[in-house]
């Protein structure tokens, strides 16, 4: 990355998610960029409505039943109900594969909405 690129405001690729590999039950490839739980020991399941998040699927493999998660860094995701607000946020999954606003949960710090699109960009 060139000195001047560190000044784009572009936020892809500004703070790089690390990823781990996990199992999981039964995970298609429809599954990745959805918000997941821990369920156990290296497992994930997906959210239910309301509950937090620890990762979001950045690939997932069917055969092996492991995926790819994003466990920090930023990510960008699909978001349900009321539109966010930049800033702290306390974000949870819609039990459908997107994220939400919810009543309680961990802050996280949201970089970017596009309402339109209704994706939110944010740190975990």
């Amino acid at each position: 990355m060139s000195f001047e690129d560190t000044f784009n405001t572009d936020l892809h690729g500004s703070i790089p998610p690390d990823n781990v590999t996990l199992s999981h039950p039964d995970f298609t490839e429809a599954d990745e960029g959805i918000p997941v739980k821990m369920t156990g020991n290296a497992t994930i399941g997906k959210c239910a409505d309301g509950d937090p998040f620890h990762g979001v699927t950045v690939k997932v493999e069917e055969k092996r039943k492991v995926a790819s998660v994003s466990v920090r860094g930023m990510v960008t995701l699909s978001y349900s109900g009321t539109d966010p607000s930049t800033g702290l946020q306390q974000i949870v999954g819609d039990g459908t594969g997107k994220v939400k606003i919810g009543a309680s949960g961990p802050s996280r710090l949201v970089l970017a909405v596009d309402a339109t699109a209704k994706t939110l960009s944010m740190l975990i």
